[in-house]
This record gives structure tokens, C-alpha cells and sequence, in this order.
């Protein structure tokens, strides 16, 4: 599959990867667009949350598309349905993890 790799400030690279293997209680999303938020331009110009990228990693967090594949325990989801990503999960238990200030949850996984 291809993959968007940033190997250095402002080198994003297309790469051809074999796909992880698909864990029991995961989907597998065939991903139809991408968007590109805030935190990839920071990664883009270098630095991933104040810090210099030091080793290639890959790009994009947000996307959407169709489930293509389901791991044995999957029960919520079904070949061809539509999805999107949810970059980060809140833990649900603080102001901030609920309303317009999910994103700012401090024990988000």
C-alpha cells in the first residue's frame, strides 16, 4: 500500500509498505480522502509536538473511507460500511474531555 513518510522538514515521501497484520479486534480502512489539520504542518516544517522529527514517520492522522477487512471479534462494523478516523480518545472523565474540548484532554490515549 502506498504510505506518506516524512523523512526530514519538508521531505514527504510516497512509499510502498506491506500492510500490518490485521489484530483480531480491528478494522482495516480502505482510505478514500485525507485531510490535513494543524499538527501536519507542524510535522511537516520538522517539529512533532515541540520536538525535531529525528527517523522517518508517517503522515496523516484524519481520514475516512470503508471498512475492507474485519479482524474475528469485530461485531460493530462490517465490510463497506463508511467510516472516519478519530485521531486521539478521551478518557472521558474531565470538563475537557467532553463538549467542544475533547481536544484538549490531558489523558487522552
Amino acid at each position: 500500500m502506498q504510505c506518506a513518510y516524512l523523512y526530514a522538514p519538508r521531505d514527504l515521501r510516497f512509499v510502498e509498505r506491506e500492510p500490518l497484520e490485521l489484530k483480531s479486534d480491528e478494522v482495516r480502512i480502505g482510505v478514500a480522502c485525507s485531510g490535513i489539520c494543524g499538527t501536519d504542518i507542524h510535522i511537516y516544517s520538522g517539529m512533532v509536538f515541540g520536538s525535531p522529527i529525528t527517523e522517518p514517520r508517517p503522515a496523516g492522522h484524519e481520514f475516512a473511507g470503508r471498512v475492507i477487512e474485519i479482524g474475528s471479534d469485530v461485531n460493530a462494523f462490517q465490510v463497506g460500511d463508511r467510516v472516519t478516523a478519530i485521531p486521539a480518545t478521551t478518557s472521558g472523565m474531565g470538563k475537557s474531555s467532553r463538549g467542544t474540548a475533547v481536544g484538549k484532554c490531558v489523558r487522552a490515549i
